[in-house]
């Protein structure tokens, strides 16, 4: 196992032990301010959520959610080092971008709560509002899988729309190419799925009938990190996904196109 997948594999076993419940999130806010390292990051506390923006200038703002279902507790198992077992929903986004801030990587992130039960949408747009130039905005979540194969490949998902909206167009390319001259293994899915978080806060920005943007506020799509068995205690997700990601993330830090 690659020291950056055992060290957020670690990360999602100790935050797991941290009760998170929708409307229930505030001991771990208080663990993640002591826990992210901020010498390169300020905090913007937004009461419900957490701002960290990147002292080096940045274009980039990631999202991951605090908030988990209620599911009876379960010990974390990696198979073979390939497949990581146990609630892994939301907690393996937070445990990589925990990795990334140890890293520097130049993005800003966002920890919000309550996505779960869809009421982040605030949370998102009041983040966004404190950049003045232009940003792009991922959402790093579980992306769920019918499809066992889509697990075992490992990749990540880049869908260009949802069931609330279809995302910026131009940035979906952007990742997609970016994915694609950087050997980042990912999979397209250009249809509907079920609601989250990014298209909830576009569509409430305004839409023609065809789902495009009007005028949109919010540069932004999904990031998704594909799972099986979603909301149980035992889901599943590649760690050659995780792996994945993170080296999507490390091509900022390198400047690469």
């Amino acid at each position: 196992m690659k020291k950056s997948t055992e060290f957020i594999v670690n990360k999602v076993k100790e935050y797991y032990k941290i009760p998170s419940l929708s409307y229930q999130e505030k001991e771990f806010l208080d663990y993640l301010r002591r826990d992210f390292p901020i010498k390169n990051y300020t905090l913007v506390d937004l009461g419900d959520a957490l701002l960290y923006t990147c002292k080096r200038k940045s274009p980039w703002l990631v999202l991951a959610h605090t908030d988990r279902i209620p599911v009876r507790p379960i010990d974390f198992d990696t198979i073979g080092d390939i497949t990581l077992k146990g609630q892994t929903d939301n907690i393996i986004s937070v445990a990589i971008l925990r990795y990334l801030a140890e890293k520097n990587v130049p993005i800003n992130f966002l920890l919000t709560t309550k996505e779960e039960v869809l009421q982040s949408c605030n949370q998102i747009r009041e983040a966004v509002s404190r950049f003045n130039d232009e940003i792009y905005v991922l959402d790093m979540d579980i992306d769920v899988s019918q499809d066992y194969s889509e697990i075992d490949r490992g990749a990540i998902s880049l869908r260009d729309r949802d069931c609330s909206a279809v995302y910026d167009k131009d940035l979906v390319q952007m990742v997609r190419e970016r994915c694609a001259n950087n050997d980042v293994d990912y999979i397209t899915k250009d249809g509907d799925w079920l609601v989250c978080q990014i298209g909830t806060t576009l569509a409430g920005e305004g839409m023609h009938k065809e789902g495009l943007l009007k005028n949109p506020e919010i540069r932004g799509m999904y990031f998704g990190l594909p799972i099986w068995d979603y909301h149980s205690n035992h889901e599943q997700i590649s760690l050659r996904c995780v792996d994945n990601a993170v080296k999507f993330f490390m091509t900022l830090k390198k400047g690469r196109k």
